[in-house]
């Protein structure tokens, strides 16, 4: 699908907010760059403020006139992704167009009010103070267990939305797994051989790596260390594998001001 000007079949509006993902944003725009791309918007449609979801990491809003503002994104214990887009869409809608509250303090409402609906399924406005993610360039490390073909397909799935959400995947036996590995992650899908997901656990633990276990099958373990985190849930488990190197204070990379992917 073509994304098109507001303008383009003769809509009008006196206050206006465009609100779309990088994507859309570099289709909209005629940019791969997104100050660029957003700039257009701004003076093509006559936009108040463009509003880019990036995904795990955040949101950008730009104002014309105004240096561009980043957003992040709010940790949630789960991650469901169905209805997000609308819920971000709503409160920013609410407190920009109804409370008069400035863009980038609406897309901060509406970036808590997603984590909060993410994790419950339940829609609250006014979100309850969250924590939010350092935005990083994350570099991650994918280990599957697994011979079967559903393990296969399992993996390549999840390398897929770790891209998806920006992250650079390295590839990386377990028995490289050390300190100086450099990544600053580590997905384990556990539900082939659990002695080698055992295996890759420890040694990721042993190599300080913050490391999430993706288990779908049988009982998840009671115990819990500082650097492990456990889920039943895939679209968790790719978004926590993504936050918790922010979560952790670990990250061998740089901060970027360039993003892919959307925020609900």
């Amino acid at each position: 699908m073509t994304p098109v000007h507001f303008n383009s079949n003769g809509s009008r509006a006196e206050r206006l907010a465009i609100i779309l993902n990088q994507t859309e944003l570099n289709k909209l725009g005629g940019s791969l760059d997104m100050s660029e791309a957003a700039q257009r918007l701004l003076q093509v449609d006559r936009a108040q403020a463009v509003v880019v979801k990036c995904g795990a990491k955040g949101a950008w809003v730009y104002v014309a006139g105004a240096d561009p503002h980043f957003v992040p994104a709010f940790r949630s214990m789960r991650v469901f992704k169905i209805g997000t887009g609308d819920v971000f869409t709503g409160v920013f809608a609410h407190y920009w167009c109804e409370r008069g509250e400035n863009a980038v303090q609406a897309a901060m409402a509406a970036s808590e009010a997603v984590s909060f609906y993410a994790e419950t399924r339940r829609l609250k406005i006014a979100a309850d103070q969250r924590e939010p993610v350092r935005s990083t360039n994350v570099r991650v490390s994918v280990f599957s267990s697994g011979v079967t073909l559903a393990d296969r397909l399992l993996r390549e799935e999840a390398r897929s939305a770790l891209i998806s959400l920006g992250a650079e995947l390295v590839e990386l036996p377990s028995s490289s797994l050390n300190p100086d590995a450099g990544i600053d992650s580590a997905l384990v899908l556990a539900d082939g051989d659990p002695r080698i997901s055992l295996s890759f656990v420890q040694r990721a633990r042993l190599a300080g790596v913050p490391t999430v276990v993706f288990r779908e099958k049988g009982r998840l373990p009671s115990s819990k260390s500082a650097k492990t985190f456990y889920s039943d849930d895939f679209s968790t488990a790719i978004y926590h594998t993504f936050w918790v190197p922010s979560l952790c204070g670990k990250s061998f990379s740089t901060t970027k001001t360039e993003h892919r992917g959307p925020v609900g």
